[in-house]
């Protein structure tokens, strides 16, 4: 049986090692929907409740 002590030393082990230099995929997700003018706030809150956002479908020319 393991020690739980050392189950949770694992764990936050894992987070400590995460690279700092590359965004997370939240902050990708936010800053693409900042540059199309939705609020970080507003796309946060309408992924929880309807839905991600997208962006609009480019139409070819």
């Amino acid at each position: 049986m393991t020690n739980p002590k050392t189950q949770v030393n694992k764990k936050i082990t894992r987070v400590n090692k995460m690279p700092l230099d590359k965004p997370s995929s939240w902050d990708v997700y936010l800053d693409t929907a900042n540059k199309w003018g939705i609020n970080k706030l507003h796309a946060l809150r309408q992924l929880f409740t309807t839905g991600a956002w997208l962006p609009p479908m480019l139409v070819p020319s």
